[in-house]
């Protein structure tokens, strides 16, 4: 009986927190630390995790990708029996709140664009009180501006490498040909284009 009362109140308590939750667009003009519960994704690993604003939490997070785009494993903090796991869904009501920068993991594939972040997720956030809102964003995250300059000082630093490769070939070739232009003997002259003849040097006359 006691067991009974207590699944009905657990699942009465989830309906609960379920109400105070917001299902709505996802917006994708929020930025980290800008007092909003939002869902961070970087774009450069597809790694995610919780913005929560300091002072408040969240006892609930539902996440759906319309693409199936979520992916496993699952991370070590899911467990049963209501945290939820699948290509399309993730769903977590973990032991104690979620506050601070929660980590969730790479779940999602990289480099996928602002605009289909927006077109395929949708966020449930459960408040820890209904004078709290919910999650309301996506916050995306591009590389930072120091690892752009430093793919693109090692793309001119290959390019400098490359045109030096090529000099030093064509600088190799020269020293080639001048060397079969050469006369093998002192007092010998080559005759060009004949490879089989050779006099003396005027010289000598």
């Amino acid at each position: 009986m006691n067991c009974h009362r207590t699944i009905v109140f657990c699942l009465t308590t989830l309906a609960a927190l379920m109400c105070s939750a917001c299902r709505a667009a996802v917006f994708t003009d929020g930025v980290v630390g800008d007092n909003t519960k939002s869902l961070v994704y970087e774009a450069a690993t597809g790694n995610v995790w919780l913005d929560i604003p300091s002072g408040r939490c969240a006892e609930i997070i539902e996440i759906f990708s319309d693409s199936d785009m979520l992916l496993g494993p699952p991370p070590g903090f899911v467990v049963g029996p209501f945290d939820t796991f699948t290509p399309n869904k993730v769903f977590l009501l973990p032991i104690g709140r979620m506050s601070g920068q929660f980590q969730v993991g790479q779940i999602l594939p990289a480099g996928l664009s602002e605009a289909f972040l927006a077109d395929d997720l949708t966020i449930n956030g459960g408040a820890c009180s209904v004078d709290e809102s919910g999650f309301r964003d996506v916050v995306y995250v591009v590389p930072e501006p120091f690892s752009a300059c430093c793919a693109a000082h090692g793309f001119a630093l290959g390019f400098v490498v490359l045109i030096g490769r090529r000099m030093r070939w064509r600088g190799s070739r020269a020293a080639l040909r001048g060397s079969r232009n050469t006369a093998p003997f002192p007092g010998m002259t080559r005759i060009p284009n004949d490879h089989s003849q050779s006099v003396e040097d005027s010289g000598t006359n």
